[in-house]
């Protein structure tokens, strides 16, 4: 088990979706051959589970489900009980891309679209979109991991026009663009929790009176309290630099998330 966590630690560079996939797949094959995992084994992995990346609310439902079912002492059956939520999870997990973007293409206006980052969510909505009409497309470079050259990459292979643009030129381009939209680690009481530039663009997207949406799966939307935002401190030929990864995006510069299940503003969101 300790294996998962590992890989989920390592790995830099997939999306928050990418990476729920891959964990409830490892989940999968490991349930496959292993039905007699202690509860007390299980509470431990879910709480490594949460620590491995406390800004991925999917990781956080997650985790809690096992959890939940560990701790009740009468399910018999706790391994059962977990493979059942696995596949439950799997399922939804494996249809929320297609799911989103037929949610997003049937309401969303315009052929001009600013993004950002790297999601699959995404990904799979501006395809769709690409399959009904044309379609012009900006990707942010997104720095410090540069993220958006994957994005870019993908589309141009589709055949989407697309464009690369450094991070400071959203203001530049904001008039160009008809809609900005960003994926999502997570959706919590404290606002959109996601890749560094996320806020600039939402507060660039609201000063010029353009949507600023965000589609993610309803697993990312979790009451979180923590999240780790990753920021370093650097010092390179006597310069003291900082580089920070995530932030937090107030949900007020936020128009509406679209999920798999669901249309939502985000001011009418309820925390449980």
């Amino acid at each position: 088990m300790q294996v998962m966590i590992t890989a989920i630690m390592g790995d830099s560079i997939s999306g928050a979706s990418e990476m729920t996939s891959r964990l409830l797949q490892d989940l999968r094959a490991f349930l496959s051959n292993n039905q007699t995992v202690p509860r007390a084994e299980w509470v431990e992995f879910a709480t490594d589970v949460r620590m491995a990346r406390p800004g991925i609310a999917s990781f956080h439902n997650i985790a809690k489900d096992i959890e939940r079912i560990a701790g009740n002492q009468s399910v018999q059956n706790w391994n059962g009980a977990i493979t059942m939520m696995v596949e439950q999870c799997t399922d939804q997990e494996i249809n929320a891309p297609s799911r989103i973007a037929s949610n997003f293409v049937n309401l969303v206006q315009g052929e001009r679209f600013l993004t950002m980052s790297y999601s699959s969510t995404i990904m799979a909505s501006l395809l769709m979109l690409k399959s009904e009409r044309e379609i012009d497309v900006m990707v942010t470079e997104s720095l410090p991991m540069g993220e958006g050259r994957i994005t870019a990459k993908k589309l141009m292979k589709n055949g989407v026009k697309v464009r690369v643009i450094p991070d400071s030129l959203v203001g530049a381009v904001i008039d160009e663009v008809d809609c900005c939209l960003v994926g999502a680690d997570a959706i919590t009481p404290m606002g959109v929790f996601n890749k560094v530039g996320t806020r600039a663009l939402s507060t660039v997207a609201m000063t010029a009176g353009k949507p600023f949406n965000v589609l993610c799966s309803e697993l990312k939307i979790a009451p979180l309290e923590h999240v780790d935002f990753g920021r370093k401190k650097l010092e390179a030929d006597g310069l003291h630099e900082l580089t920070q990864t995530f932030e937090l995006t107030p949900l007020d510069l936020v128009d509406m998330i679209y999920t798999d299940k669901r249309s939502i503003n985000p001011r009418s969101l309820s925390w449980k």
